[in-house]
């Protein structure tokens, strides 16, 4: 995990050749001096000498300015002041910018720096992209020189170390191992860190005896090229120590722990991130031993450690948030002081003991999790918030846990629904994220150029995304046309980073715009909720020691909140597998009955595990949905409510789920809302059919079933289709009408290949992205429709990202304003889907609710078609998800008000009569 000095060297080298016929010999003395410092490990030194060569700033050229910047912002990532070391690595990057070769090569060793401190701060994506850049950089030098393979070689490193973090442990090792190969041939130094990042990437590969070797080998280096002592020393003896303690070595993986916290004491600062690494590590030790005092004891060390002015002896005190110097080790430390406070409770011989220590694990649990929001938004991409989350999603679990076993100590209903609302906040936080994000809502209120070049800037970012992951996957990508886009998403990331840095200190303003993640309660859910609805809540717990699965289901109505938790086996997981097989991938010449009895016996195995406990909490027949992880790809309406033994294959003879419930879905339970319809009239219907007419059959298929079903539609309310192909924005002007959209076109989920999913605008010709409307195209609009109808295949279907859900069409027309999505999980059949979607229109009409409208037309379905066509495959394809409000007022209802007043008219009038005929 050390870092390469490739920088410092080249940076020294430089400096020496550009200064010495410029400058005074004290200025050269102190940027010797400082390389000096450094290469030892002295850093605070270090900073001294840079700090005094700025006296000279004044006889310093640009070109040695940008030396000098680099060196203090290494200097400041070695010390923890990560931040810091960002805006220097900015400064000599801007005093960078030119064509001049010197500059190039200067700033490749800057891109290799930050990529370094964006790999610190835990957004892997960044880091990466810095890595690639200089890379790009590196390979466009025309001649090559010593220093060019020791840049090389550095970049490798810090690629590998960057794949690991990220999950793509095979290539670490080829690329870390093509790094060992270049080290030894040109006997460059650092070959010490690939020995140490090989031994955690075979450790990740699973294979321990290679992890084990590659250890020694990496100590075996740095201690004969220095001595025991040496500052690099210290990460391998601590990961080391970590190493050999899992492998059931504990005494001699604590005697490496030991040596680690020496090396880091004597080198580093005391209040040094990594010297509070080491001691969250040794805590680590003694919490596995169950020496949880012990272990207190040294995770308070670490608290002081990583916030300085934190100095608090008392086991239950921890520090104020943001005054840490590395957030994701603060976190890490949080974490573990969690596990350790509610271990002592667990063992506690009273209830009161148990309640003390349970109450400081859940406060501590409160404060990671507020970290962890910090981290969040101070990434700039969504995948780094997105991974960040999917690697914490034991913190939820642990708050959910604490809260419930707080519940069951006191009998206080209010931990019950801190558990729900932490549930609710473990799922789906990008999503959350990106539409409580009011920061871009107030930048496009500007008029400053600034701030319209960074929203411009963001939609850059994405599109040259997926672009280059479309053209990855392609059969022969055109490797010079990649390079290019690849050149010019890291220009534009690193211009949109400037541009969004300097409007926060221009616009300071733009911080009250953040969004807040706690500002909804369990009584506003229950506000938005309609009588006889029932809110179920699901939550896949972090997988425990034991590699076993927590399931947590939550039930809300305007009753109150009531909760289920259960431990899920392997029985589960397998009958979710049969389930997606079975219904995404039907085919009905291959249906037979092995194939009919496993799919009925995963069904009823689904019931029996998500709904059944709970279904006594239940209020009312309608059901208001919001899975999590694989639950998302699961229809809830087919799954089996009493076991069938008959022998005979007959779909339309089973109980359905469907039989008792009306069932809607949402993505978090932070969106449930009700709009009342204020008119009895329903609204309009703008469809559109991407294909002209007597267009010829191609790859992706004529839509004529789509021509009839919308034909159909269009007979019972008012609206109009647009048959044709249109460009993009024609079709985003379209979207944003203010009526229902029905959208029958070809879609591509892309779950397997991870790519964004989208749209196929084109049926004849598709041109690269040229004629695709993607996921983030959509979340860019501003949509008012009440309804939106995505009458194609899998537009629910995309990439599962763990802790947010499906990344799919549908959610994006949520995110950009749409009240209602209509979906369907899987490619449908084009006949029976338009049964179904006429139906539903009909249905609407009466003024139902979108989901009794739907499961009013399933029922209607199963009873009308022969029982081979009764297959869940046919109907329960389709889902409604989000606001669940009918479309229109019935008319029975709104003829009431005005019969009672018929009546009372009346009356009056027979009363006048009757007065005047009085003598």
């Amino acid at each position: 995990m050390r870092k390469p000095i490739v920088s410092l060297v080249f940076g020294y080298i430089c400096f020496a050749a550009a200064y010495g016929q410029q400058a005074a010999d004290s200025a050269r003395f102190l940027y010797e001096e400082s390389y000096k410092s450094v290469y030892a490990g002295d850093f605070s030194q270090a900073e001294s000498y840079l700090a005094e060569l700025f006296k000279y700033g004044h006889t310093l050229s640009v070109y040695q300015m940008a030396l000098v910047h680099n060196r203090l912002g290494f200097v400041y990532s070695e010390t923890g002041r990560l931040r810091e070391a960002l805006e220097e690595y900015r400064i000599a990057e801007v005093l960078t910018e030119g064509a001049d070769t010197r500059f190039i090569q200067l700033r490749i060793s800057i891109h290799i720096n930050q990529g370094l401190l964006y790999n610190n701060l835990g957004d892997y994506t960044n880091a990466l992209e810095y890595n690639n850049e200089a890379e790009r950089l590196l390979r466009s030098v025309p001649a090559w020189d010593s220093i060019s393979y020791v840049k090389l070689s550095a970049l490798l490193l810090n690629n590998g170390i960057v794949l690991n973090h990220l999950g793509r442990h095979e290539e670490a090792r080829e690329v870390l191992e093509e790094c060992a190969q270049i080290k030894k041939t040109y006997k460059h130094s650092y070959l010490g860190s690939v020995y140490f990042n090989l031994a955690r990437v075979y450790l990740n590969l699973g294979d321990p005896e290679l992890a084990h070797q590659n250890y020694l080998k990496g100590i075996e280096q740095w201690t004969s090229e220095y001595d025991s002592d040496y500052f690099e020393l210290a990460n391998i003896y601590l990961h080391f120590g970590q190493f050999l303690n899992a492998q059931g070595k504990p005494e001699e993986g604590f005697e490496y722990l030991q040596k680690a916290l020496q090396n880091y004491l004597q080198n580093y600062d005391p209040g040094h991130p990594l010297t509070a690494a080491c001691y969250e590590a040794i805590a680590r030790y003694f919490l596995n031993r169950c020496e949880f005092e012990k272990s207190l004891e040294y995770l308070q060390l670490a608290l002081h450690s990583i916030a300085g002015s934190f100095k608090e002896q008392d086991l239950f005190s921890n520090p104020e948030p943001g005054s840490a110097s590395h957030d994701p080790t603060l976190l890490r430390i949080l974490a573990t002081k969690t596990e350790a406070l509610e271990r002592i409770s667990a063992g506690a011989g009273t209830t009161e003991y148990k309640r003390k220590y349970t109450e400081a694990a859940l406060s501590t649990n409160l404060l990671s999790l507020e970290v962890l929001q910090q981290i969040r938004n101070a990434f700039l991409s969504s995948e780094s918030r997105m991974f960040m989350s999917s690697r914490q999603k034991d913190l939820f679990t642990a708050g959910i846990r604490l809260n419930l076993r707080m519940f069951r100590l006191s009998g206080q209903e209010r931990f019950i629904e801190e558990a729900f609302l932490m549930a609710a906040k473990g799922k789906s936080g990008e999503l959350m994220f990106e539409m409580k994000n009011k920061e871009w809502l107030y930048l496009e209120s500007l008029s400053d150029t600034m701030a319209i070049s960074a929203i411009e800037l963001r939609q850059q970012i994405d599109y040259l995304s997926n672009l280059i992951q479309s053209h990855i996957m392609d059969m022969n990508p055109d490797s010079v046309q990649l390079v290019n886009w690849q050149d010019q998403l890291f220009q534009t990331r690193d211009s949109f980073n400037r541009h969004m840095e300097q409007l926060r200190r221009d616009l300071p303003q733009i911080g009250q715009f953040e969004p807040d993640m706690q500002d909804f309660s369990l009584e506003q859910i229950r506000r938005s909720m309609k009588h006889g609805e029932s809110l179920v809540e699901y939550f896949i717990g972090a997988a425990d020691s034991a590699d076993r699965e927590q399931l947590f289901i939550f039930v809300v109505s305007r009753q109150g909140c009531q909760y289920y938790q259960s431990t899920l086996d392997s029985a589960f997981r397998e009958n979710l597998e049969t389930i997606m097989d079975k219904l995404h991938l039907f085919v009905p010449y291959n249906e037979s009955r092995e194939r009919f009895d496993s799919l009925k016996l995963a069904l009823y195995g689904a019931y029996q595990e998500l709904v059944e406990p709970v279904e006594s909490f239940f209020r009312g027949r309608n059901l208001l949905i919001v899975p999590d992880e694989t639950l998302s790809y699961i229809p809830f309406d087919a799954l089996i409510t009493r076991p069938d033994p008959d022998s005979i294959a007959n779909y339309a003879g089973i109980s359905y789920l469907l039989q008792d419930y009306n069932i809607s879905y949402i993505y978090n339970s932070q969106l449930i809302a009700h709009k009342r319809p204020r008119d009895w009239r329903f609204p309009r219907v703008t469809a559109w059919i991407p294909e002209q007419a007597g267009s010829p059959v191609r790859a992706y298929g004529k839509l004529s079933g789509a021509e009839q079903e919308v034909g159909d539609i269009l007979k019972l309310v008012q609206g109009r289709c647009v048959q044709q192909i249109i460009s993009k924005p024609e079709l985003a002007a379209l979207l944003q009408e203010s009526s229902i959209l029905h959208l029958a076109m070809h879609s591509l989920a892309t779950e397997i290949t991870g790519k964004s999913p989208y749209f196929i605008l084109d049926t004849v010709a598709d041109p690269l992205l040229g004629n695709r409307m993607h996921d983030y195209d959509i979340n860019a609009l501003k949509l008012s429709a009440p309804m939106v109808v995505l009458s194609s295949c899998e537009t629910a279907g995309g990439p599962l990202k763990s802790g947010e859900g499906i990344m799919s069409l549908s959610r994006s027309f949520l995110q950009a304003g749409a009240a209602s999505v209509v979906h369907t999980l899987w490619p449908v059949d084009d006949v029976k889907s338009r049964e179904i979607m006429i139906a539903y229109y009909r249905e609407l009409k009466k003024g139902r609710s979108k989901s009794r409208a739907l499961s009013n037309v399933k029922r209607q379905y199963m009873l009308g078609q022969p029982p081979f066509y009764t297959h869940p495959y046919y109907w329960a394809a389709f889902q409604i998800s989000g606001d669940n409000a009918p479309l229109n007022l019935r008319r029975s209802i709104s003829i009431i008000p005005g019969s009672v007043l018929l009546v009372l008219l009346y009356l009056f009038y027979l009363k006048r009569r009757s007065f005047f005929r009085r003598p």
